[in-house]
């Protein structure tokens, strides 16, 4: 799955593809940085690790670019974030690292310096899931006897999000952005032994703080 490292680029150089075709002649666009935590949904997996002794998917924090072109007040853009998380109990320890990417369309509500912009889009995001045991094979997860194992899933995905933008000066602004990224169906975990019998769907709660520039 290390391949939605590169999400965040793809996503940046699409958006500037499609806010120079459908806003060349329009009002504006913005880039954005983002700094953001995830908190992950994934039942099967932490009931299976928990029957494992071993430690739950940590909150993971992520940074990443993004930005959108805005015509009066309908809105187009894309975001691109990599992510890591670590947690550590006694002789266990679980990491993930991941990443996702989409792109989104919105509605733009301006008064005076602050913004209100509801989002929704699509896209594709995954993880990999490190598992240690310092002391005891991991068994219960693959029919192995190793002591570490990784455990990878990845979906399409649903994006919707609310951001929150105020303007500091007359070319940059902070913002506050939360949502809800889910996969419609649940897909299988992969290892290197095969894949688990332990499905879930793609979804986490996220927050995210902004910082845009704008650009015309």
């Amino acid at each position: 799955m290390k391949k939605v490292n590169i999400l965040p680029l793809l996503c940046l150089i699409g958006f500037w593809l499609i806010s120079h075709i459908a806003f060349s002649q329009e009002r504006g666009s913005a880039f954005y940085l983002l700094q953001q935590v995830q908190f992950f949904r994934t039942p099967n997996l932490s009931d299976a690790l928990s029957n494992s002794n071993l430690s739950d998917l940590p909150v993971t924090f992520g940074s990443g670019v993004g930005g959108y072109g805005y015509s009066k007040n309908f809105v187009i853009g894309g975001e691109g974030t990599y992510f890591s998380g670590e947690r550590k109990n006694n002789n266990t320890q679980t990491d993930i690292d991941g990443g996702w990417g989409y792109f989104y369309t919105g509605y733009r509500y301006t008064k005076n310096k602050l913004v209100v912009q509801p989002t929704a889009g699509i896209g594709f995001g995954g993880y990999t899931i490190t598992l240690l045991n310092k002391e005891n094979p991991i068994t219960s997860l693959n029919g192995g006897t190793d002591r570490l194992v990784r455990v990878s899933n990845g979906n399409f995905l649903v994006h919707s999000g609310l951001l929150l933008e105020y303007a500091i000066s007359s070319t940059n602004s902070i913002g506050l952005k939360s949502g809800y990224n889910f996969s419609l169906g649940k897909r299988a975990y992969e290892s290197d032994f095969g894949d688990l019998n332990i499905k879930d769907p793609f979804s986490a709660f996220y927050i995210n703080l902004t910082f845009s520039f704008t650009l015309k």
